[in-house]
């Protein structure tokens, strides 16, 4: 069965088009794709779903090669609707803009991902605002963002995030297109619709700066010259006052994220997820070597706070107050590991209902912030406020 978000809404009228599958059944998955795609006001499909669907390339590519509107989306650990959080499922949501899509391998050639890059630039050249979905478990993914801001530049407002299974910790096939169900793979979707942005995470410094000595990709291997798990595991053990070991390191390692120091004074977060058998620290996203780093923590205060900020920050930005808008919140699966119970306090805060809230809980999140670079994130929320 599916009905449509306007349930959650007081029955209130939106243009953007927003239904809501409850379960994983392909049937019904079916089902509503058909139901938005023959709105004629509709001109491209989100489709964003639960991992525990378990959709898979041999059961799901038939129905989305069949659909003739452009699709984009991805399959995250768990969604967001309004003030809930849903573990099944899927949102389905008809825009009533054009949209042009690029198709991109994670990782690639340098050379190749420039090429077809430019190329589309001078096919959407005029966009305003861009959706990114990539597979968050993909090696390469800095190198793919920071290619795609080279050629589009500031001009452009940037939204997304990693998809993929927290069960797996592995890449899978989880990016939706009109070619299918896809892994180690990106997709960066062009939109010419007025949005606004806010990015925060309200993790703060709880180590001095440390040096990453040597990385390779999103692998840490030494800090300082010593083994990274060793110098790691002194600076969280001295500050938690609780024991740390391959065994529980992920359970005690989302409390305490790495902070990357960039030359604009923000931070970006990354996520360490496991060791390796070298007693490697291995993390969501990319560790440039040479790198200097804060390990940080944070409270569900602040965390609550950066939220709410986030929000507001996305509104100030929108700065349009006769559009009709919807928000696509962007939320790493991590906040919710961490808050628990307190994350539908983080939904309270972020909730405005003026306008309808849809999201992910992902792996990794995409955005730019102002007239700051492009970046992939981690334990970040991003509040994107899209035009209806």
């Amino acid at each position: 069965m599916f009905f449509s978000i306007e349930e959650y809404y007081f029955l209130k009228n939106y243009n953007m088009i927003i239904e809501i599958v409850t379960t994983g059944e392909i049937e019904q998955f079916k089902d509503c794709l058909n139901n938005v795609e023959q709105k004629e006001e509709v001109k491209s499909i989100l489709i964003l779903s639960c991992e525990n669907n378990y959709y898979t390339p041999n059961n799901i590519d038939k129905i989305i090669t069949a659909v003739k509107k452009p699709i984009f989306g991805g399959i995250f650990p768990k969604i967001i609707s309004g003030k809930k959080v849903m573990t099944e499922g899927s949102i389905i949501i008809g825009l009533r803009y054009e949209s042009k899509s690029l198709i991109l391998p994670v990782p690639d050639n340098h050379n190749v991902i420039e090429e077809k890059l430019l190329s589309f630039y001078y096919e959407v050249k005029d966009t305003t605002s861009m959706f990114i979905f990539t597979d968050g478990l993909a090696e390469g993914i800095n190198n793919l963002i920071d290619n795609i801001f080279s050629v589009f530049g500031l001009n452009i407002n940037y939204f997304g995030g990693g998809a993929g299974s927290l069960e797996q910790l592995t890449s899978s096939p989880c990016i939706f297109s009109n070619i299918g169900l896809l892994k180690n793979n990106a997709i960066i979707v062009s939109c010419n619709m007025h949005s606004g942005l806010g990015v925060k995470h309200g993790w703060n410094k709880i180590s001095e700066a440390i040096h990453i000595t040597e990385s390779e990709s999103n692998t840490i291997k030494t800090i300082d010259w010593e083994p990274a798990y060793t110098i790691y595991k002194n600076i969280v053990e001295t500050h938690s006052g609780k024991h740390i070991d391959k065994d529980n390191f992920f359970e005690i390692a989302k409390a305490y994220p790495f902070g990357i120091s960039k030359y604009n004074g923000e931070m970006v977060v990354r996520d360490p997820i496991f060791i390796n058998e070298n007693d490697e620290i291995i993390c969501v996203g990319e560790v440039p070597q040479n790198s200097i780093v804060n390990i940080l923590h944070g409270t569900n205060e602040g965390l609550i706070n950066a939220a709410k900020t986030a929000r507001i920050e996305a509104e100030k930005s929108f700065n349009d107050s006769t559009k009709q808008k919807s928000l696509f919140l962007i939320d790493c699966i991590s906040r919710v590991l961490f808050l628990g119970d307190k994350f539908s306090e983080e939904l309270d805060v972020v909730y405005n209902d003026a306008y309808p809230l849809f999201g992910i809980l992902s792996i990794g999140e995409i955005a730019n912030t102002g007239n700051n670079f492009l970046e992939f994130y981690n334990k970040t929320t991003v509040a994107a406020l899209l035009e209806d």
